[in-house]
């Protein structure tokens, strides 16, 4: 296939909006598919793109962009397990992996690129793959749930918030108390509705303060993206010798306390990291995680929370509406 043109939203120069134009659109590699882009979803990773404190950015005039779901319309010599007409979402990252998904077409690696299943209607299946990866491997393999445990969840009306809140009922963990922070009285009514079962806006009041007034010996799991502004807080309200942390994003900053260990062993607790970036590119680890989210989905056990669709040309007011920490779930780009 020759080189063509497709409508993108590329990378200007930090700081500054994204820019909507016609960009040339490589031919197919031999391990890549080409793909007719339907919905991307937006991440706040790459709104740190934008501001200049992710610790990759990508080239000027980049097409941003690497999770979508789309239709399979090319492929390369070496791509065996797809073809065309499939319906696939994608986990490649902003500037690796693929050409960028915020567009109407994008070539993309095949190994980020998992079949989708048809009878599921399409904005759900594109609102489920980086949140609900995350949320699968956070609950399944950085702590260790069991049953009649407390779980703190912070920033819960988020993509990954509300897929975790998601995937521990539909995993039905016995007796799981679940406590979500979040900002804002609408996202503490729906907190609530979606199966938290102590919702704290912490617009109005100190989490800290509440949960160690509810939980006096504290919480098992904290499950935490804000990083540094939380870290001796996170660590006051976990229960002695048995409380779990897993740090999944450092929105505020990172934890760069030279004395975390020793704060740590005074308390006997348990600290694990979450990068999803390494993990994707383990496909027979990639294709379980998606097997029983799909499972779940289909069983009607999961559903994806959309807050809004934005069309490509609005793709900077998505950005702004992310920014606002006004969303609840996932914010999705349609082309």
């Amino acid at each position: 296939m020759s080189d063509h043109l497709v409508r993108a939203a590329c990378l200007s120069k930090i700081n500054h909006p994204l820019i909507i134009q016609d960009l040339p659109l490589a031919p197919i590699a031999a391990d890549e598919l080409r793909v007719r882009i339907l919905y991307a979803g937006i991440n706040f990773y790459e709104a740190m793109i934008l501001n200049g404190t992710y610790p990759s950015i990508p080239s000027p005039n980049h097409c941003l962009g690497g999770e979508c779901l789309g239709e399979v319309i090319g492929k390369g010599s070496k791509v065996l397990d797809f073809k065309r007409g499939d319906k696939v979402v994608t986990l490649a990252q902003s500037g690796y992996g693929t050409s960028g998904t915020f567009a109407t077409e994008a070539n993309i690696k095949a190994i980020y690129a998992f079949k989708a299943p048809i009878e599921v209607p399409p904005d759900l299946m594109a609102a489920l793959p980086m949140a609900y990866f995350t949320a699968w491997l956070l609950a399944h393999t950085r702590v260790k749930i069991q049953k009649r445990m407390t779980v703190l969840i912070h920033s819960a009306a988020g993509g990954v918030g509300m897929a975790l809140i998601n995937v521990l009922r539909a995993c039905a963990w016995e007796s799981l108390t679940i406590i979500g922070t979040c900002s804002g009285q609408s996202k503490a009514k729906l907190l609530k509705q979606k199966g938290v079962d102590l919702a704290i806006d912490t617009t109005e009041s100190s989490w800290k303060k509440i949960v160690k007034q509810q939980y006096r010996t504290g919480v098992d799991v904290i499950f935490d993206a804000n990083g540094a502004n939380y870290w001796d807080d996170n660590l006051e309200c976990l229960k002695q010798h048995i409380g779990q942390i897993c740090s999944y994003g450092a929105y505020s900053g990172p934890i760069t306390d030279p004395q975390l260990v020793t704060k740590l062993r005074k308390k006997n607790l348990t600290l694990s990291g979450f990068l999803m970036w390494p993990l994707i590119e383990n496909r027979s680890l990639s294709e379980d995680v998606f097997r029983n989210l799909f499972c779940l989905l289909q069983q009607d056990k999961i559903r994806p929370q959309i807050d809004k669709i934005f069309p490509l040309d609005q793709i900077n007011k998505a950005f702004d509406h992310l920014r606002s920490r006004k969303s609840i779930g996932k914010i999705l780009i349609q082309m």
